[in-house]
């Protein structure tokens, strides 16, 4: 059919430079909408494609599409969406329990010895033919998954065609094996050595793994998901030259995209356009059934979820992206062009790297002269108002002036000040932070507002290991089958025996440094449970003694609360309560199971379970966190009980801790908060208004949110809260680090250029003229709040601007 000949409504929208997510619709899916992220304010495009109607999109590749006729398995057929043309395919006859899992094509049907490729399963096989030759050849691997040493009824996956070579992995191991076709007539399988996957440490059930090809780079994109929701995204890169995976901490350069059991990459273009700021370093996937798109940052490690048809037509069908010749070929031209241009770059900028050098030398010399030059009675005056140990701390990091003005504090000494204690004692939320190659942990305090940040170093030893549980200050890390228990504000690190993570869940009961705590590893799977206290030097494992109901409980409803001696689950369709008893010097572990009648009668997307004040409650939160519920269980009578509000409570909530603690303040009362920024700021739900809002600082803000979409989730992270015991007002020694001299807070320093119209008048203390000091007194004086701002948000940076953590 000829596109001149087709109303607008039947083509295909034009190429682009990035893929199209295309949702089919409609009977017999004779609609299809296609939605652009480079477009992210049009609701897309709809269409009647009658190539697509009553088939399903198996593969895009090369510009092509591989399509299956529904309800048939054995009618494949190539479109190219731009050209329009179509290659149907001989006929295919598969067994009753056989279905096609995977499908790679190696080249454009146009260049010769295209090859079609499908993986089949039960049994398991690679069914291929040659476009030319128009015939189907069978070739079984089942010898050569024996050879590779994997399990008989193992299996290829995700097979890739990067620089002319088929790829593919064993789904248990994910060994890589190289798939060459000899002749168009007959595969050779051969395994690479050394090249199996590096250790992901992950405690959840399900991981998925992507190969995917990006402008001659194999990567593999690592999805760890607990059901359907997925808990972390892992991005790896193959060095052919070594022959080994390596993890990747940022792409700018690359963006992908996974949906429906596929992933295909494209190159985006590096600068500042607001394209590629929502495009480039990023894995956008879709899920089962879910309109909603997800996108990945893959350097700061947050998911940001947006809808990108509100108005789909029902019925609809999962989504799966696109990617036309025409975007393809622009991508690799612009690519190209790129990469001459970085290399003119680089060659202009040798000739003129020394000049540029002093310039940046005598900037930052400026910058540095401007602080020190202010008068020490200033400098005390602000190191004064600093009551919070990490903005005194962040202010002496800045330079040798600072710390001069600004003595050093025995802060273990010191009674705790009510403005103190406000901000030491609110929980605070760990994120991980790798970027630029430091290993910190930045916390958000939720009391403050708006990007209000702290760091804090982590040992080295702990380095790419994942926090599973977080109770009482303390974090419960894995890495490979090491354990340990960390404090990361007094340092301690207690080393547990090593013990496999697969399938466990892990928790402790109290203190570990106290004698009563008991550590836990459960899999609900097996029904196994492994415990160690203190002074034992290896696991006791024991079977899981249970009432024989089939009940499931696990991580889909979050982690246990642990009260009057036992460990309380949520388990089933939310209407089973399971409680674990482990006697004082038992080895034995009893989960009795209540059943409840279900709470809540509409379909939940997460539940927390939360200990507060001596009760259990229930967080019931909705799909796009629409809407939220709270109840608590009445164990004396096994009921629900819905909470109307939580008097002067708030509530920190995430997958991998819980805490109910007095709210600080007032305005913190009877409040939510959940892993999710609006910006820089810090979702909360509050009971009193039944509505999501955003931490502001400015209280003339509408900080009103309909739902989610728009807002950041933080994948990894956990809620920890200081205790006083560490300290007479829960600072320990260690608590936070200080920088070395000859660092300096990029943030603090800025606060020197903004008195920059005095600069050609300060030298050294002296002033020209007593009114230009007064003037500056006095804008410190009505600035004083902005001031400690940046102080707040500076942290230490060396003279790069980059984060540089010392001991103290």
């Amino acid at each position: 059919m000829a596109t001149k000949y087709r109303s607008i409504r039947h083509c295909p929208p034009p190429p682009s430079l990035y893929p199209w997510l295309v949702f089919p619709h409609g009977k017999n899916t004779r609609n299809q909408t296609f939605y652009s992220p480079s477009e992210p304010n049009n609701n897309g495009y709809l269409k009647s494609i009658p190539e697509l109607e009553n088939k399903s999109i198996l593969l895009s590749c090369h510009g092509w599409l591989v399509l299956n006729l529904c309800n048939k398995e054995s009618q494949f057929l190539l479109w190219n969406p731009v050209t329009l043309e179509s290659i149907h395919l001989p006929p295919l006859h598969l067994r009753s329990k056989q279905y096609v899992q995977e499908v790679v094509l190696t080249s454009s049907p146009k260049v010769a010895g295209s090859t079609l490729l499908l993986f089949v399963r039960n049994p398991n096989m690679i069914i291929f033919c040659c476009i030319e030759k128009h015939t189907w050849i069978t070739r079984g691997y089942y010898d050569d998954i024996k050879v590779i040493g994997e399990d008989k009824s193992d299996f290829f996956d995700f097979p890739v065609v990067c620089n002319d070579r088929i790829f593919a992995t064993t789904f248990c191991r994910c060994r890589m094996v190289e798939i060459e076709i000899i002749k168009q007539r007959r595969l050779v399988i051969r395994p690479l050595k050394s090249c199996g996957l590096p250790f992901l440490p992950s405690v959840w059930h399900k991981v998925e793994n992507y190969l995917v090809e990006s402008c001659g780079d194999l990567f593999m994109i690592n999805v760890q998901k607990h059901y359907s929701e997925v808990m972390n995204i892992v991005v790896l890169k193959f060095d052919f030259s070594v022959m080994e995976w390596n993890k990747v901490e940022s792409c700018p350069d690359r963006a992908f995209f996974l949906s429906n059991g596929r992933a295909i990459s494209c190159w985006s273009p590096t600068g500042s356009g607001s394209t590629t700021n929502v495009i480039a370093n990023r894995v956008h996937f879709t899920l089962y059934q879910d309109k909603s798109l997800y996108s990945y940052h893959i350097e700061d490690k947050t998911v940001s979820v947006s809808l990108p048809c509100p108005n789909l037509p029902a019925p609809w069908s999962t989504p799966i992206w696109v990617l036309p010749d025409g975007g393809v070929a622009k991508a690799q031209t612009e690519h190209q062009e790129e990469k001459q241009s970085q290399e003119a770059r680089v060659l202009g900028h040798s000739q003129i790297s020394k000049e540029e050098e002093k310039r940046e030398e005598a900037n930052n010399t400026t910058t540095t002269l401007i602080l020190d030059e202010l008068c020490d009675d200033i400098g005390k005056r602000i190191a004064e108002n600093l009551i919070i140990p990490s903005d005194y701390m962040n202010f002496r990091a800045v330079c040798r002036w600072s710390r001069s003005v600004a003595p050093v504090k025995e802060w273990r000494t010191l009674s705790p000040s009510e403005e103190l204690e406000k901000h030491i004692l609110s929980p605070w939320l760990i994120l991980p932070n790798t970027s630029k190659g430091l290993l910190v942990n930045s916390l958000v305090d939720p009391a403050l507002g708006d990007n209000h940040k702290y760091y804090l170093t982590i040992p080295q030893e702990l380095e790419d290991a994942i926090v599973c549980f977080s109770k009482d200050g303390w974090m419960f890390m894995s890495k490979e089958l090491s354990l340990k228990l960390y404090n990361p504000f007094t340092k301690t690190i207690i080393c547990l025996p090593d013990l496999d993570p697969i399938g466990q869940t892990y928790f402790f009961s109290s203190l570990p440094n106290s004698s009563d705590c008991v550590v836990v590893a459960i899999s609900f799977f097996i029904g196994a449970v492994s415990l160690i206290r203190p002074g034992m030097d290896k696991w006791i494992h024991t079977e899981l003694l249970k009432e024989e109901v089939d009940v499931n409980f696990d991580r889909t409803h979050t982690y246990p609360v642990f009260l009057n001696d036992s460990f309380y689950f949520l388990g089933g369709k939310n209407d089973c309560l399971g409680v674990l008893k482990i006697e004082e010097g038992e080895t034995n572990a009893v989960l009795s199971v209540y059943k409840l009648d279900r709470p809540c009668s509409r379909s939940c997307d997460k539940i927390y379970l939360v200990e507060c004040d001596g009760e259990i409650l229930a967080v019931f939160v909705g799909k796009t966190e629409r809407w939220v519920q709270v109840f608590k269980i009445n164990l004396s009578k096994m009921v629900w009980e819905e909470v109307e509000s939580l008097g002067k409570y708030s509530l920190y909530l995430c997958n991998l801790s819980t805490l109910a603690v007095p709210a600080k303040t007032p305005a913190m009362e009877n409040k939510i908060y959940f892993p999710r920024f609006y910006g820089d700021s810090m979702v909360y739900y509050s009971l009193e208004t039944r509505m999501f809002h955003y931490s502001s600082s400015d209280s003339s803000k509408d900080t009103t949110l309909i739902d989610s979409y728009g807002c950041k989730m933080q994948f990894r992270c956990c809620w920890i809260q200081p205790r006083r015991k560490m300290g007479r007002f829960g600072v320990g020694r260690n608590w936070l680090v200080e920088e070395k001299d000859g660092m300096r807070g990029g943030r603090v320093a800025s606060m020197g250029l903004a008195v920059g119209e005095w600069r050609g008048k300060v030298r050294r203390g002296k002033w020209k003229e007593e009114e230009d000091r007064e003037r500056v007194v006095i804008w410190l004086e009505e600035e004083a709040e902005e001031a400690l701002d940046l102080v707040r948000r500076g942290g230490g940076r060396d003279g790069k601007g980059d984060l540089v953590a010392g001991e103290v």
